[in-house]
């Protein structure tokens, strides 16, 4: 759903928002399902963004994607930013207030169930405070699949978002860092080193332009992205490219070499080399893929 269908949403929908996408898949589920993934979206926020609720109807996991705000929950106040991660759900209360301009752009999958909420016990969401990810890429990128499941609507849809609420739990169990770790001086050059190549992948072409950027020494950045983020700052750079290339390929009629050329990769053959080691299909498979999940199934009105 889009800005467009803002009459259709529930009232806790928030009208604060300069563009929301969102999913509805149930909202009054059945008391003694086991997991039920209700709704879900991504929000672009207003500046004077502010939702104050003494509880909610659902548990919710938020995620901020960049930006920066103030979270209150159960009475104690956080600063949340670009990679924090929290939740809350029935009697808990509960503000969230945007601080920044632009407003923060943030996800969130709403879900009930007993099954759900152990599994939201045991990660480290169960503190009522927010978390920081070492790489809030993987992260977002599960919402993405939420977003892109949740607006399906096959016979499969409701078990596949279950199936990723899992995996985002799970992914925010592995991601996560401890506030020690948060405030060090390691963490900083990291986010330092991080935030230049989100900023600028799409005409960086090697991740030593970022440490030569950050006056950092190569070798060292690299240790620091293997500590906090499992990966090269090489394999970070090649994903985020790979993702914006899946997002044109989806949402425009570009070609092919036109969304390698738009990525930073002068020869398909070598793009289409990359697209397929990060997602595990070629371009145009890719693309078969969609075409088919999108086309209407007969019988259906």
């Amino acid at each position: 759903m889009t800005q467009e269908g803002r009459s259709t949403r529930p009232p806790f929908i928030s009208k604060q928002v300069i563009e929301g996408q969102y999913y509805f898949l149930d909202l009054t589920p059945p008391p003694d399902a086991p997991m039920v993934v209700t709704c879900g979206g991504r929000e672009d926020c207003t500046t004077d963004y502010l939702i104050d609720r003494p509880g909610f109807q659902f548990y919710s996991i938020e995620c901020v994607a960049s930006g920066q705000g103030q979270l209150t929950l159960a009475g104690r106040s956080f600063r949340i930013g670009a990679g924090s991660v929290f939740s809350y759900g029935p009697d808990i209360p509960h503000q969230i207030r945007n601080t920044s301009r632009p407003g923060m752009i943030k996800y969130f999958v709403n879900f009930v169930g007993g099954k759900a909420v152990e599994l939201l016990r045991a990660s480290p969401l169960s503190g009522l405070e927010p978390v920081q990810l070492a790489d809030p890429f993987g992260v977002i990128e599960i919402f993405e699949q939420l977003q892109y499941s949740g607006t399906m609507l096959t016979d499969f849809t409701q078990r596949i978002c279950c199936l990723l609420l899992e995996l985002l739990l799970l992914r925010i169990s592995e991601q996560s860092i401890t506030p020690r770790q948060a405030t060090s001086r390691a963490w900083k050059s990291y986010r330092q080193c991080r935030q230049y190549i989100e900023s600028r992948f799409l005409t960086i072409r090697s991740a030593q332009e970022a440490a030569e950027h950050c006056n950092i020494a190569p070798e060292y950045m690299c240790r620091l992205f293997r500590r906090f983020a499992r990966q090269t700052p090489y394999q970070m750079l090649l994903r985020l490219k790979m993702g914006r290339a899946a997002e044109l390929l989806l949402h425009s009629d570009m070609l092919i070499k036109q969304v390698a050329d738009a990525v930073g990769f002068a020869d398909p053959y070598h793009f289409s080399k990359i697209f397929k080691k990060v997602h595990g299909v070629s371009p145009r498979t890719f693309l078969i893929r969609i075409s088919r999940q999108r086309r209407p199934r007969k019988g259906l009105s």
